[in-house]
């Protein structure tokens, strides 16, 4: 049996509130692969954030416990009574680099467009922020011609176990045809809105700079530098930074020599295959 820490044993944050990154296993535990999800999977869709983009800027809706929840026509007007948040990533389960993400939000979206769907992009993740999924919002409004199955068959086909549906009582996960156990997914929470935080993602948003972990000391430091400068990678390129920007973090780079899979629902990061050379440089 794996002695591991599970997952969010490895998320707790900074005395000053930077979140801590969730380091794959070492060599010593390589059987292990991948840390475990500090929640079960059905219910991590009812605690996570959803940001979604608005006409005065990106609105993160967050799982709250005031009975009164904000509905869609709030935020897109009264003409978009249900929103449907539905993910592109880890489809199937599949572990993930950051570009087969990228590339599976892209066709996505091009499937979107070419069934003439009414999208914007979107992102989910946890408030630890451990973790991120790309994916798009759907506005239905009384001239949409889909409905519940038409999004339901549409996660379906890109692997995904449940989507998310905002309405005037808050989030409900709806699990796809795959999803053998549908009772886990049967309640429904409040959620609230309010702008999202445009500064450093890695500090909950605030306009502060965000400090490296590892160094160039020691083998493991280096290799936990090369791993955190993946996850800074990640939250910048789907959140955004008002503070750098996206731009170098401090000179020298730490530089991965195994191919990294993303952390999601289903876990942390996660070693790959050795890279080549031309894939290191």
């Amino acid at each position: 049996m794996s002695t591991i820490p599970p997952f969010a044993d490895w998320t707790r944050p900074f005395p000053d509130g930077q979140i801590r990154v969730s380091f794959p296993p070492g060599k010593a535990d390589f059987s292990t692969r991948r840390r475990e999800p500090g929640e079960p999977v059905a219910e991590s869709y009812l605690s996570n954030v959803v940001r979604i983009p608005t006409d005065t800027g990106p609105v993160d809706l967050t799982p709250s416990s005031d009975r009164v929840s904000v509905a869609p026509s709030e935020v897109y007007g009264p003409a978009c009574h249900m929103v449907w948040f539905v993910s592109s990533s880890h489809g199937f389960s599949r572990a993930m680099t950051q570009p087969e993400q990228h590339l599976h939000q892209q066709r996505f979206t091009e499937l979107l467009d070419l069934q003439g769907w009414s999208w914007r992009p979107a992102t989910c993740f946890p408030t630890g922020r451990q973790w991120i999924e790309l994916g798009s919002v759907l506005l239905q409004t009384p001239e949409s011609d889909w409905g519940p199955d038409e999004v339901l068959f549409l996660a379906h086909q890109f692997g995904q176990d449940a989507v998310i549906r905002w309405d005037a009582e808050g989030f409900t996960a709806l699990p796809t045809p795959s999803v053998a156990t549908p009772e886990a997914h049967s309640h429904t929470v409040p959620v609230s809105a309010e702008l999202a935080a445009g500064g450093c993602p890695l500090v909950g948003g605030r306009d502060e700079w965000c400090k490296r972990e590892g160094g160039p000391w020691t083998s493991g430091s280096i290799t936990a530098a090369a791993v955190w400068q993946q996850h800074r990678r990640m939250l910048v390129d789907a959140l955004g930074c008002g503070v750098c920007g996206g731009g170098p973090h401090s000179p020298g780079r730490a530089v991965l020599a195994r191919e990294l899979f993303l952390p999601s629902r289903q876990g942390g990061w996660q070693w790959g295959a050795p890279l080549s050379r031309d894939e290191v440089n």
